[in-house]
């Protein structure tokens, strides 16, 4: 198992990391998917209502897989031998051993057009991220972590955020994943890319209500919402359970199959719920998206 280690602890990752540091400082996200009955009593990881994306068109998309190998949450590759992902698919709770890039089917072989399976080396897990399974209080802020792979990737990393302004409010962004696809949590075969819209977080920050019609019971938003987030929904559209730590991006901000990420996919109550948006960790070195 590939050790996991805080940033300060190593001085391989520090250097990364403090490229990376107003950019992990603000965010966007969904949660980790758990066993158990239908009624969630935490947030889920959470794409709902996406469609099939084209073959190698998000290369540097990558798939986590534990000892098990159960592939468990996504990543995206940064850097030709780093991940970024969300904190809580890497911590004590849940550890990659080896990651899969540039796939597109959800199962079937691992190598070739399928991607390349790369072991993990380290996990620099954000140094103000605490573990736990009490969401609330441990696994909502500072979701974020960098995966060191064994070996460099072959597939180009995305480019990160350094636009000062984007994402702005209302404006269009991607997020993708093999996570589920409806209420009865069906995955699909291909991966998923869905469109969504930001949230303002002082909109977000007021979201309350049934997470469905059906629910018993209300949540709320209210005090969770810290400037590190990115809340984005459009109708029928979100990450889901299983789609933890993958991308969300601006499509072609720099031309032709160039992207921008923007956001990790965190947490959020529900998928694709009437009153409330899905929540990422930001990526961005302004802070925070809309007011």
């Amino acid at each position: 198992m590939p050790p996991t280690f805080r940033p300060g602890q190593a001085l391989a990752a520090a250097a990364l990391l403090a490229g990376l540091a107003l950019l992990v400082g603000t965010g966007v996200g969904v949660g980790r998917e758990r066993s158990g009955s239908g009624r969630s009593r935490s947030p889920q990881s959470r794409i709902f209502g996406g469609e099939d994306a084209a073959l190698r068109r998000y290369p540097y998309i990558a798939h986590l897989y534990n000892e098990d190998e159960h592939a468990y949450c996504s990543g995206t590759l940064v850097h030709p031998q780093y991940i970024l992902t969300a904190a809580h698919c890497a911590d004590e709770d849940s550890v990659p051993v080896r990651v899969v890039v540039g796939k597109n089917r959800r199962r079937g072989g691992p190598f070739g057009k399928q991607g390349e399976s790369i072991g993990v080396e380290a996990i620099f897990v954000h140094p103000a991220h605490q573990d736990g399974y009490d969401w609330v209080n441990d696994h909502l802020e500072n979701d974020v972590a960098l995966i060191r792979l064994s070996r460099e990737s072959r597939f180009p990393p995305v480019i990160l955020n350094f636009d000062d302004i984007s994402p702005f409010p209302g404006e269009t962004l991607e997020v993708l994943g093999w996570g589920a696809i409806n209420d009865a949590k069906d995955r699909p075969d291909n991966l998923q890319v869905g469109e969504v819209k930001v949230v303002p977080n002082g909109i977000c920050q007021q979201a309350e209500g049934l997470v469905r019609p059906s629910s018993t019971y209300e949540r709320t938003y209210q005090g969770y919402i810290t400037d590190d987030m990115l809340c984005a929904a459009d109708e029928d559209t979100d990450a889901c359970n299983g789609d933890s730590g993958g991308p969300l991006i601006i499509r072609d901000f720099f031309g032709d199959r160039v992207d921008m990420l923007v956001g990790v996919v965190s947490w959020g109550y529900g998928c694709a719920s009437e009153n409330f948006p899905g929540v990422c960790k930001l990526m961005q070195t302004q802070g925070p998206a809309g007011s």
